[in-house]
């Protein structure tokens, strides 16, 4: 006998876990709740019938099967589920593909992926945003004039944009990350979602790759005159380990080196 389907649990549920709140014919799949272990429909069935919060997968478990199929009851894992590109890897089921916008209630990081061909005019724009708000004020007018004429967003993102993992909100890319090894190059994101945690996700997603990769610590430059980064990395356990010229802009700053241990 095969394993007996997963009992989901929700509102007014049909057989394909389609719920009170998400009741279209794409709106097939069901969760299992890291905070109790059920599975439900969706975050608002939960909400409803449980007599606690909801708690995401941290991505450290998403290995973990955590993820139904309404239409052929298969599980998947959560890192499964996040790559398949809304369809079902067992019976090629077509789900929705608007749940991209709620994974973050299920999935620490969920709203983090790889960058795709068609991030790069966003890409440009927040590598824009970032130097307009942080680092013009700082410059020399020439320093200021080479970033202009030579575009240097968009050569960033054509040389090294397939790299890049990418934050979304509401279905638009506002923040990315980029790192080799143990170091990361780049962390932005765009000013109207500033503190709102997308900063902290891409760093989860960064560095918990390097540690995966087997490296000890993880890597970063800022400059001092950039307090608020300096804050942000150190809540996230970052430590100074050198400081020198910043030789990058030729405007007379001082970058900082510093470094986290992983693990």
């Amino acid at each position: 006998m095969g394993e007996a389907r997963a009992v989901v649990l929700g509102v007014d549920l049909d057989a394909q876990t389609r719920c009170a709140h998400w009741h279209r014919g794409l709106d097939i799949v069901a969760i299992k709740m890291r905070c109790c272990g059920e599975w439900y429909a969706c975050k608002d069935c939960h909400d409803a019938l449980a007599d606690h919060p909801i708690r995401a997968w941290p991505r450290r478990e998403w290995d973990q099967p955590a993820v139904l199929c309404g239409a052929c009851g298969g599980t998947m894992s959560v890192s499964a589920y996040l790559a398949c590109e809304d369809r079902c890897p067992a019976c090629d089921a077509a789900f929705n593909p608007g749940c991209r916008l709620h994974r973050h209630f299920y999935f620490e990081g969920g709203n983090v992926r790889p960058a795709r061909p068609e991030d790069a005019p966003a890409l440009r724009a927040i590598l824009r945003d970032t130097f307009e708000s942080t680092w013009r004020p700082q410059l020399t007018e020439a320093a200021i004039q080479a970033q202009l004429s030579e575009d240097r967003p968009a050569a960033f993102v054509a040389e090294h944009g397939q790299d890049f993992q990418v934050a979304e909100r509401d279905g638009e890319v506002v923040g990315l990350v980029y790192w080799e090894g143990d170091f990361v190059h780049s962390l932005h994101v765009r000013g109207s979602h500033a503190r709102t945690g997308v900063g902290g996700e891409l760093m989860d997603v960064a560095e918990a790759s390097i540690a995966a990769a087997g490296f000890p610590t993880a890597r970063l430059e800022t400059d001092t005159f950039n307090t608020r980064s300096q804050a942000f990395y150190a809540g996230r356990g970052y430590v100074e380990a050198g400081r020198y010229p910043d030789e990058e802009w030729n405007s007379g700053l001082t970058t900082l080196l510093l470094v986290k241990m992983l693990g």
